[in-house]
């Protein structure tokens, strides 16, 4: 049953990759709207004089 959910065979098959074209929007869309608010985020903690070890923790 698990092998339906877990395609352990191979990872570029065929049928993988019009699943990937189709997830593929999504997520540059996610990508485009994240990655700023982080970069914002990153440059005005270290603006602030936040440690970089401090950054990466909050981060996370």
């Amino acid at each position: 049953m698990m092998n339906k959910y877990l395609n352990t065979k191979k990872v570029l098959s065929a049928s993988n990759t019009a699943e990937y074209r189709v997830l593929l929007p999504l997520l540059l869309t996610a990508i485009f709207a994240i990655a700023p608010v982080s970069m914002l985020f990153g440059f005005t903690t270290y603006k602030a004089d936040w440690s970089i070890v401090e950054i990466f923790l909050v981060s996370l």
